[in-house]
């Protein structure tokens, strides 16, 4: 049997390295889909890039359902191809998204689970569920897709098992098991001499913030740093930012913030793990607004700042995000 796992960024490459160390499983064995054009950083697994997703959406229902069907059946052809025509087992970050819901449903898959990829990995199912509320099917996607689709919901209840990294991961999963923690291989590949990490977040631009408040938190960031002997400030952005266009606005804010500051600012490479970072030197500062980034950070001791109550001044439509935070994340920060 074959072991299919979705990955889009390093904390889901960490995780799936780790549930294969776990299961025992042959890396041979393992096929990884991955999306968003994130590159795994090893060479050893069988990798597959794939272009599905919800935004914009891979399978729309269309007003023909014989289009869809097609693109359905070109799909798990496809899957087919990539496991050779064995059965699979799937690991999934989540299974709210029609892909991953047909790769669940698929008539190879013998069964999903789910692994950590971020902060819905520490809230519980039922309050994912709730909180990312599905619509129910149009007539047009029941017949399209109903059989396939089921009910999408964020978290479903028939996973087998949900792999975490921390004993705070996916609290109060009736099948859970910690394969952390996230030191040791792989690297994080950051560079030498790494003090201070702003970890961008994409509430902004997604649309659910405004970018100006996104913004002005940042830059409160950068001022809380007053006081600290730090020549040079590294960053992260999210990938929901580089993948818009507002990328260089971004990198303009955080060059004059740090040079206001008498500080250089040098961004860090997309596929930099901050997760391991945070064990190879304790001693890196964190700052971060929303990010799981704190989590680990805050469980291998590092100090982490969190600059979200000052985004929160300009636009509280944060707000609510803050309030669903999992505890571990206010046990990991300090707020500004």
């Amino acid at each position: 049997m074959r072991h299919v796992f979705l990955i889009h960024s390093p904390i889901t490459d960490l995780a799936a390295r780790r549930v294969l160390g776990h299961l025992g499983v042959p890396v041979e064995e393992a096929i990884v889909l991955a999306s968003r054009g994130y590159e795994p950083r090893a060479a050893d697994w069988t990798v597959v890039p794939v272009e599905y997703s919800h935004d914009p959406e891979s399978f729309p229902a269309g007003r023909i359902p014989l289009g869809a069907w097609s693109r359905l059946r070109r799909f798990d052809r496809r899957i087919a191809r990539i496991v050779d025509g064995s059965r699979f087992h799937a690991y999934l970050p989540q299974t709210s998204q029609r892909f991953m819901r047909f790769l669940a449903t698929h008539r190879l898959c013998e069964g999903f689970s789910l692994f950590e990829e971020g902060l819905a990995s520490y809230r519980t199912l039922e309050a994912m569920n709730d909180a990312s509320p599905v619509p129910p099917l149009r007539r047009r996607e029941r017949r399209a897709y109903g059989r396939r689709l089921g009910m999408p919901l964020f978290f479903d209840p028939a996973y087998e098992c949900a792999y975490g990294l921390q004993d705070a991961s996916f609290p109060g999963f009736e099948r859970r098991c910690v394969v952390g923690p996230t030191s040791g291989e792989p690297a994080s590949d950051a560079p030498p001499g790494v003090e201070c990490v702003l970890v961008g977040c994409g509430l902004a631009a997604h649309g659910m913030i405004d970018v100006d408040a996104d913004l002005a938190g940042i830059e409160a960031a950068v001022r809380a740093l007053e006081g600290r002997s730090l020549a040079r400030v590294h960053y992260k952005l999210h990938p929901a930012v580089l993948r818009s266009d507002l990328t260089d606005r971004y990198r303009s804010v955080l060059e004059r913030a740090c040079a206001a500051s008498g500080r250089e600012a040098t961004e860090l490479g997309p596929n930099v793990l901050l997760e391991a970072l945070a064990y190879e030197s304790p001693r890196t500062l964190f700052l971060v607004s929303l990010s799981s980034v704190a989590l680990y950070a805050g469980a291998a001791g590092a100090e982490v700042l969190c600059y979200s109550g000052a985004v929160a001044r300009h636009d509280p439509r944060i707000v609510p995000h803050l309030e669903a935070l999992p505890a571990a994340f206010e046990e990991a920060v300090t707020l500004l």
